[in-house]
């Protein structure tokens, strides 16, 4: 009895997805749900849901620490923060133009990619996108056992994950405020930030401006392309028209944060502590340290569910509709990304 338990969990047909009525697709062909335009009960984000999502997703580890590095290459945070400022320009200009495709006929990503692609070949692309989605799934985990705190979370459905982004949007921004003025009153900025200069100048200069440029359009390009997978969930096209402005002025702010505290990490330590999880482990304030971590660990949460797992869980619906929804992408992506990757390899290296 029990050998035959195991062979029928093991056959596909026992994970197979209960089939749901399609909107559009015939009655008589299978169709997943995940895969249908958003019904309207379900189309729940509105501006101040963006607004949140946004700020979340610029207070993490992976803004401060490409403002920080900025500065370590011999950049000004005269020169650094515009880099930023307009590599987010350009990125919430994307995200409002495709977004507003999602935010319109409220379908994902790779359903509105076979548009671009073609039926057969918008797989490539969805397969690049579930690759990226994985290995920034790892880098942002670090190590496979950081997916312990995270596993809950992603079982949470999309149109209720906004809440988890709206609470990450109240208590991260303070913690991060309260970081900036310890820097100040630590270090003045005539000897901190605003007292550093350019390391490097004429085409060298150049060059890594352009260098700072790219990064700050590499950390979010990926999102952008598949901004559809959020934007489907709100409850009208303008609701998501805040990007434009929101993107970038959260991410500038962010970075500013980051680039103040550094500075004032490398004149009270003697080094560039980019990594702010490095700067906090100098702290002699366990409480301060304590919470400053768990802050950390809530942006990482965070940041991981919205541009990682769900984009990856999204896109793995369209290639195994009958076996994978979206909640069973993310398991996927969570094994795959944060273990089977070895992301502890990866940065190691």
């Amino acid at each position: 009895m029990g050998r035959r338990s195991v062979q029928q969990y093991l056959k596909p047909s026992t994970w197979a997805l209960e089939p749901a009525p399609s909107t559009f697709a015939p009655n008589s062909r299978w169709s997943n749900k995940d895969m249908d335009p958003v019904p309207p009960k379900l189309r729940t984000w509105n501006t101040y849901n963006y607004i949140a999502y946004w700020i979340s997703d610029a207070t993490n580890a992976a803004v401060w620490e490409l403002a920080s590095s900025m500065l370590a290459i011999g950049l000004s945070w005269r020169q650094a923060l515009p880099a930023i400022a307009v590599g987010h320009i350009i990125i919430a200009v994307v995200m409002v133009m495709n977004g507003t495709i999602g935010a319109r006929l409220h379908v994902a990503f790779p359903v509105l990619n076979r548009s671009s692609f073609g039926f057969w070949f918008s797989y490539f692309s969805v397969i690049s996108r579930v690759v990226l989605s994985m290995f920034w799934f790892g880098i942002q985990t670090y190590t496979g056992s950081e997916c312990v705190y995270q596993f809950p979370f992603m079982l949470i459905s999309p149109q209720r994950i906004r809440w988890l982004f709206l609470l990450k949007a109240l208590i991260v921004p303070p913690v991060w405020l309260a970081m900036l003025i310890w820097a100040v009153v630590k270090v003045p900025t005539s000897k901190g930030l605003f007292g550093q200069h350019a390391n490097i100048a004429g085409a060298s200069m150049s060059w890594a401006w352009l260098s700072a440029l790219n990064s700050a359009l590499g950390i979010y390009s990926t999102l952008a392309v598949n901004i559809p997978d959020f934007t489907r969930y709100a409850k009208n096209e303008r609701a998501q028209y805040v990007q434009i402005i929101i993107i970038p002025v959260a991410f500038t702010l962010a970075a500013f944060v980051g680039m103040m505290v550094t500075s004032a990490g490398t004149v009270l330590y003697g080094k560039v502590l980019w990594d702010p999880l490095t700067l906090i482990n100098e702290w002699d304030n366990r409480a301060a340290a304590f919470f400053a971590a768990a802050t950390f660990m809530l942006t990482t949460l965070g940041t991981n569910i919205s541009a990682n797992s769900l984009s990856a869980a999204n896109d793995m619906t369209v290639l195994f509709p009958q076996y994978i929804n979206i909640r069973r992408g993310q398991i996927i992506c969570a094994i795959l990304g944060g273990w089977a990757l070895c992301p502890w390899e990866i940065l190691a290296r």
